[in-house]
Parts: C-alpha cells; structure tokens; sequence
C-alpha cells in the first residue's frame, strides 16, 4: 500500500482508511472541527522528590507518557446513507492489535503520521440524522507520541560514514540490514559519529540471512525472527539520532547493508 497524499487539515486513518475533512465538496463529507492531542505534548513521566527543611524539590522527567489523538466533528451525508458511513467507518478502525499509520496534514508543513491504535468511537444517534447529519468522536491511542515522516531507504558501505537529516525536532532510531555474504560469526558495530556512542555485537549467521537491527528499539532480528545477541556499549548511552545532520558508521564483516530512517517531532 502507497500513503495516500491529503491536503491541509486532512486526516486518513491507513493507508486505505476513509479521508476525514476532505477538501472536495462531495458528499458522504466528515467534517472534523477539532483534533485533541494532535499538536500539543502529551504528559511528561516525571517524578518529584521534595526537599526536607527547604523550599523545592528535585523534579526529574525526560520522556513522555503516550499520546491519545481525538478528532471529532460532524457527518454531512444523505438522511438515508448516515448509518451505511458510519458502518463503513468502523469497519475501518475495528481494532486488530496491531498498530496503523494516522496521516495528517498541516499549512506550511509535511504530512505526517502517527502509529496509533483506535481506542474508541461515539456516533450518538440524534435528531440530526433525520437532516443527514451525525456528529462523531474518534479516540487514538499513540504508543510512541512522536510524528514521523519517512526517510528514503538507501545503502551503506561497511566501515564507511554515512548521514541523513533528522529535520524533525526529538530524537529518533533507524532500522539497519545487512544481508550474510557469508557463513562466520557476524561481528557488527554500529556508530553515531556525531555523538561518539556505539555498539557492537557478534552472532552466527548463515549467507544469504537477513540481520535486522532496530537501532532504537534494540531489537534484532534474522530473517524476521528475534534473536538475543549480548552487547557492548560504547560511551555510556544508546545511540540515537538526534535533530540535524547525523553521521554514521557501521562496520561489518558480512557485507554491506541498507539503512531505513525517520524524521521525528514531537
């Protein structure tokens, strides 16, 4: 499936779902009039430690909770068709565990996406639907509250840097491969040059296997398994991609690779 391309104050859940406040004067049309959580922060995981005989306290907090994003407004459409779009509808957000592109587009700005669950959906039956109008509540749950927009997939050549911008504003991960020419123990380091933090692994593997890492997430896969592999990290944090130009290094002893990155904001 290709994102679909939305206009400014368009918002398509997946890639094939149904576009909410489409530009176009056509009916069924969903009106949205507000979006709850979609440009604000969600709330901070903080803790407060207070301080005995004096005024303040220690607060410590650098990441956020999940982000619920709330779109709701009204659905102009035909008095006989209000129940036919709103079965539609939900037959594209019935819920499957598995999380879903919610694509949105702002003035000035690139569309972007968040990975989000539906949580919940209020269609109250009304007078209104007697004049073809339903007003409508949708509830999206954000595991990650970060927005994203995707970054060319392109290749690497082992121990040589490479860069892509991160224009975004928080920080963010990127999905590594590198596909075994070779049967041996792969020995893989990955860098951030630009932060002096890295690590490094080792894991069997055959020729012709895919190993993926998930640079963020510290997943590791071989051919779309999850493997355990013991690390070594190197400056005493995770690597990330910080907002900017970052560069990159990974050395391999099983080939070279490609590289699938995000700019993210939060």
């Amino acid at each position: 499936m290709a994102a679909p391309t939305l206009l400014d104050y368009e918002y398509q859940y997946k890639d094939t779902g149904i576009l909410l406040n489409q530009n176009a004067s056509v009916m069924p049309f969903w009106d949205v009039n507000k979006v709850g959580g979609l440009s604000d922060f969600p709330d901070l995981d903080y803790d407060v430690l207070d301080l005995d005989g004096q005024h303040g306290g220690f607060v410590t907090g650098n990441y956020f909770h999940h982000r619920m994003v709330i779109p709701e407004g009204t659905l102009y459409c035909g008095p006989s068709d209000v129940e036919t779009n709103n079965e539609l509808l939900k037959a594209t957000i019935t819920p499957d565990g598995v999380d879903y592109p919610l694509y949105w587009k702002h003035p000035s700005k690139a569309q972007r996406y968040f990975l989000a669950k539906p949580i919940a959906y209020k269609a109250d039956v009304e007078a209104g639907r007697r004049t073809g109008r339903m007003p409508f509540q949708l509830q999206f749950g954000c595991t990650d509250p970060r927005s994203y927009i995707d970054i060319t997939s392109f290749a690497w050549t082992a121990g040589s840097n490479y860069t892509f911008t991160n224009a975004g504003n928080a920080a963010t991960g990127q999905v590594i491969s590198i596909t075994a020419t070779s049967s041996t123990t792969a020995n893989i380091t990955v860098a951030n040059i630009t932060t002096g933090l890295s690590f490094s692994f080792s894991k069997a593997i055959t020729s012709g296997q895919v190993l993926t890492i998930d640079v963020e997430k510290l997943v590791f896969k071989v051919n779309g398994v999850i493997v355990n592999v013991a690390l070594t990290l190197t400056g005493g944090a995770w690597p990330v991609a910080l907002p900017g130009l970052n560069t990159w290094k990974v050395t391999s002893n099983i080939g070279n690779g490609t590289v699938a990155a995000k700019s993210a904001w939060l």
